[in-house]
């Protein structure tokens, strides 16, 4: 993730977005429906329709998909609505309602569904030191054991990973010379077939990375 957002700060800065990039942060749609649980619907009268917490990823998807399919130049405008209205709800809120959502953030970070990167040192080892900051885990040099992570990247795939179950199984064989042999065996299911919306039946294109 941090060279990912790097190259983006780089992207953000050399655009005619006004204003120096201090960090980024990566979110999943998860938050959002762990804010609308709380702040409850909020109607969005530009695009008519009500964010809910069950169902505003199938509106999100729906908007860019249809969007994109009439050539529009902005797809995604539907989060330029969304997330100033869910900035001002949750500025309305009271003392308790707000300690929940500051209850998500630990949960957003251990599973990854919040992740940080600031360009000011300090600021990065300090979420490095918890390891919210998406790097790939470092290892010592005189660590001693095995490591595995494996790292989808949608690549052109429309909606399509919402429906992708996957399994990893990994199995070691310790030889009587000691050395070690590992079986990789990696599962993904594509269940757009048993969705009403055509966006999650297109192909799933994951570039995968091992390590």
């Amino acid at each position: 993730f941090p060279d990912s957002a790097v190259r983006a700060a780089e992207f953000i800065s050399n655009s005619k977005i006004p204003g120096d990039i201090d960090g980024i942060l990566a979110m999943t749609p998860q938050i959002i429906k762990d804010i609308l649980v709380v702040t409850g619907p909020i109607y969005l009268p530009e695009h008519k329709l009500v964010a809910e917490t069950d169902t505003i990823l199938l509106e999100i998807q729906r908007e860019v998909i249809g969007a994109r399919a009439r050539g529009e130049s902005d797809a995604k405008s539907i989060l330029k609505e969304l997330v100033p209205a869910l900035i001002v709800k949750i500025g309305e809120l009271p003392p308790a309602q707000m300690d929940e959502i500051y209850g998500f953030f630990t949960n957003w970070f251990a599973n990854r569904e919040l992740t940080a990167y600031f360009k000011e040192p300090s600021m990065q080892a300090f979420f490095e030191r918890y390891d919210w900051a998406g790097k790939v885990y470092g290892l010592s040099r005189n660590w001693n054991g095995e490591y595995l992570a494996v790292v989808n990247a949608n690549i052109a795939s429309g909606k399509t990973d919402t429906v992708i179950t996957q399994k990893v199984d990994l199995s070691s064989v310790i030889d009587l010379d000691g050395t070690v042999k590992n079986k990789l065996v990696l599962r993904r299911i594509h269940k757009g077939n048993q969705s009403l919306y055509s966006w999650h039946r297109a192909a799933n294109e994951s570039y995968i990375q091992i390590f």
